[in-house]
């Protein structure tokens, strides 16, 4: 798998697994599950945040790469609140809901939206995101995050303070790279290049291209791929001899399901060169596929026709 350097000189994976699945509604075994096929795929940096998982995130991912070793890098967000951990009678409740959540997949994404909603964000006081960052460490049982994200953090949020906060973090070695992760919106509004320490940004990709430009003086990082799914496919089925010289220009069989996937994969990473991309999935099958994914030589030439058509 390609890989990138981070901006304090670590090396990982450009592939990064997106841990929004984990917890929650999911439980221990089947996010260990995604976790090692991840892993065993070749991926070996993790995206993950506090209110993932309904709070739970953060430790499962930590009980993982305590088994993957050293070579696993994480980057986790700041700003959002985390779930409260429950009791013994909140953990039985919990385990309970698992079970109906697995069994209706509308009600898990409608109260996953919930929870979000009522999560708290933008809060970007130092004295949040100090205990914040202590309560990622000790929940991933490291000592060091190799990415801190300011979470949907706005132009305005960016203080002197907040800023020298991030420098301190870094001279202490709790964490290697700083950044922001936010809306569209959110990051155009910005002034580029960022205040030092910020050095990535981390949004949305969209297959019609509305979103922030790869920065040449940081890394840009993408999420959201899959969410474009339904998009690329209708596209494809409104213009078949468009797919069929894509199919024999990439050998992704784009008509078909999975297809349609890795090509979205493939297109992100050509467009993300100097960052990653972000795979995610509750199938460790389709977290293998997603693994397997490579920028395009011809991906330019691709999306501009793509583009056309939207």
């Amino acid at each position: 798998m390609d890989e990138i350097v981070l901006a304090n000189g670590r090396r990982t994976t450009r592939i990064a697994f997106g841990c929004g699945g984990l917890g929650g509604s999911t439980g221990w075994t089947p996010s260990r599950k995604l976790l090692t096929a991840a892993w065993d795929a070749g991926i070996r940096h993790f995206d993950v945040a506090p209110s993932y998982g309904f709070g739970e995130a953060e430790q499962f991912l930590g009980r993982a790469i305590k088994e993957f070793g050293s070579a696993a890098t994480v980057t986790t967000k700041v700003g959002i609140g985390r779930g409260s951990r429950p009791g013994r009678l909140g953990q039985l409740v919990r385990s309970t809901a698992r079970v109906g959540l697995a069994a209706v997949p509308g009600l898990r994404r409608k109260l996953g939206n919930k929870m979000r909603a009522a999560a708290p964000r933008g809060q970007f006081g130092t004295g949040f995101v100090r205990a914040s960052v202590e309560e990622s460490l000790r929940a991933l049982g490291r000592e060091h995050i190799d990415v801190l994200l300011l979470h949907e953090a706005l132009a305005s949020d960016l203080s002197p303070e907040l800023l020298e906060l991030l420098s301190e973090f870094q001279r202490e070695g709790k964490i290697g790279v700083a950044g922001v992760g936010s809306r569209t919106e959110s990051l155009q509004a910005m002034s580029w290049p960022l205040s030092a320490p910020l050095a990535m940004a981390q949004g949305v990709w969209r297959l019609d291209g509305q979103h922030l430009a790869a920065s040449p003086e940081m890394a840009t990082n993408r999420h959201g791929v899959v969410h474009n799914l339904p998009q690329l496919r209708s596209i494809l089925e409104a213009h078949p001899a468009f797919a069929a010289e894509v199919t024999d220009r990439t050998s992704i069989h784009c008509t078909e399901p999975r297809g349609a996937v890795s090509l979205l994969m493939a297109l992100a990473l050509s467009e993300a060169p100097g960052g990653m991309v972000i795979a995610q999935s509750r199938d460790p099958g389709r977290v293998k596929e997603l693994a397997n994914a490579r920028a395009l030589s011809s991906a330019a030439e691709i999306l501009t026709a793509l583009r056309g058509m939207v």
